[in-house]
């Protein structure tokens, strides 16, 4: 963790040293969210097909509740390096982004789930480590990623930490504490974001606990997938709102 805490030093300074215009939004319009990700906030695997973002995904169940217009910008299948890209080049994010008033990000899990394809769990001591260069890759581009938002929007931003998505019955769920709760995990360097960042005068950043809150995770898991079910839309969409402070 040690090691971590110098990267996410130089990450932040090269991100953050400088500062952005933020852009000005509508006192009267309708207060708008942009959520930003992979497959989760896309609701992947809840419609018949996935051609659109499904609107039982838990941006829009935030909107609904908080009487949100959404833009909900969840990809299937990216990285936090392809979110990174987008938010630094992409003129569709970055336009939204300045509009935004309330921003999710929910990212990172198909970084780890590449690295159960390429390591396999035949071996829990490379898997470690191979998981603790992955964390670095994921905690540098989400940084970077704050960075280019903060550029556009000073908003709330809620980031999601990783849930377990491995059911009891699952023979990779033995491996969830390698891949997200020993020390060197990705999770404890989600919980450390706030506070580094706030060190660096970036405020406005709070991290949603999905790993605690899908605990027990087989209501909220659709079985055989590893994306949430309704159920566990409504979940990640409780403590989104309660994240924001709703």
């Amino acid at each position: 963790m040690k090691h971590l805490f110098k990267l996410m030093v130089v990450v932040l300074v090269m991100s953050l040293s400088f500062t952005g215009t933020v852009f000005a939004k509508s006192e009267q319009a309708k207060k708008s969210l942009v959520a930003l990700g992979d497959s989760i906030p896309f609701g992947y695997n809840l419609e018949n097909n996935n051609n659109r973002t499904s609107r039982d995904a838990y941006p829009y169940l935030i909107g609904e509740e908080a009487d949100f217009r959404v833009r909900d910008l969840g990809k299937p299948g990216w990285t936090t390096e392809q979110l990174l890209d987008a938010v630094t080049t992409g003129d569709t994010f970055r336009d939204a982004l300045k509009h935004a008033d309330y921003v999710t990000i929910s990212v990172g899990s198909n970084d780890l789930l590449a690295v159960l394809r390429k390591v396999g769990t035949v071996d829990v001591a490379t898997l470690q480590n191979e998981v603790e260069n992955a964390t670095q890759n994921i905690v540098t581009n989400i940084i970077a990623t704050i960075g280019e938002i903060r550029k556009l929007t000073d908003a709330p931003l809620v980031v999601y930490n990783i849930y377990n998505p491995f059911g009891e019955g699952d023979a990779l769920n033995s491996y969830a504490p390698v891949l997200l709760d020993n020390e060197q995990g990705v999770n404890a360097a989600f919980a450390s974001l706030p506070i580094m960042l706030g060190k660096f005068g970036v405020s406005g950043v709070t991290i949603a606990d999905a790993n605690t809150a899908f605990t027990d995770s087989g209501e909220y898991v659709i079985k055989g997938d590893i994306h949430p079910t309704v159920d566990g839309q409504e979940l990640l969409a409780q403590i989104g709102l309660y994240a924001f402070g709703f």
